[in-house]
């Protein structure tokens, strides 16, 4: 089996986290799927804009571990950050 490169990872990430956050009822306005370009997803629910960054993470790499400094610029008020991680099986 072919290793994916790093824009298919990219790509099967977006379709994923896409694919949930139109099953939990977001509205697109938004879809950027230029690899590190972000936000990826500019969202609508419930009247409240969302913005969506994606980041893939191969395995055997553990998802749970993120760029805090990244987040931090990301998100420039004082809330608690935590990544969103969508498994599909």
């Amino acid at each position: 089996m072919n290793t994916l490169s790093e824009k298919e990872l990219h790509q099967l990430a977006m379709t994923t986290v896409g694919q949930q956050l139109e099953e939990d009822g977001f509205e697109f306005m938004t879809v950027n799927s230029q690899l590190k370009k972000d936000p990826q997803f500019v969202c609508l629910k419930n009247k409240k804009l969302h913005f969506v960054v994606v980041r893939a993470v191969p395995y055997p790499q553990n998802p749970t571990e993120y760029d805090t400094v990244f987040m931090e610029k990301c998100v420039p008020m004082p809330l608690p950050l935590m990544p969103i991680h969508i498994m599909r099986g």
